[in-house]
């Protein structure tokens, strides 16, 4: 997949060098490589020297909740950016953004906030993200739903 990083450790930053905040918002408008003091991109991945600190998905950005003390500053500020864009906090310890974080960035056991305009967008774009490259991982809980409903059609059908 073209949006994904360098093999862990990372690759060297390369791009344009810019300030941190148009770092930011170079790559909450897509751009893949870029450049500032603080941080740098790769692909869809904002780092933070060889931290991952946040994904880009379409639609949402994941932010990585636990930090080296040096870098919760920057997530910080990447946070307050956010939030100048229209994006919230939608959910703490996203249990998919963590299988994202795995494909991504390679980190395991890591917890990732998920930020988005809207709540219902913001889910629907995580779980399409993270069942992209997954085929089968949400066929469980759609044969549960179909089975349920499936079970109160015929509970319907029988007092008719």
């Amino acid at each position: 997949m073209s949006d994904l990083p360098l093999p862990h450790p990372f690759g060297a930053p390369r791009g344009p060098e810019v300030t941190t905040p148009d770092l930011f918002a170079r790559w909450v408008g897509g751009s893949t490589a870029g450049v500032s003091p603080d941080a740098h991109l790769e692909g869809c991945l904002l780092l933070a020297g060889d931290h991952p600190l946040a994904i880009r998905i379409e639609g949402a950005v994941l932010v990585r909740d636990h930090l080296p003390d040096a870098v919760h500053a920057l997530r910080g500020a990447l946070e307050r950016f956010l939030e100048t864009q229209g994006l919230a906090l939608i959910e703490q310890d996203a249990p998919l953004g963590a299988l994202v974080g795995i494909e991504v960035s390679g980190l395991r056991g890591d917890a990732w906030s998920l930020w988005a305009r809207d709540p219902d967008e913001g889910h629907a774009a995580l779980v399409q993200r993270a069942a992209a490259d997954m085929p089968g991982l949400l066929d469980g809980d759609e044969a549960r739903r179909r089975a349920e409903v499936d079970a109160t059609l015929a509970e319907i059908e029988r007092h008719l």
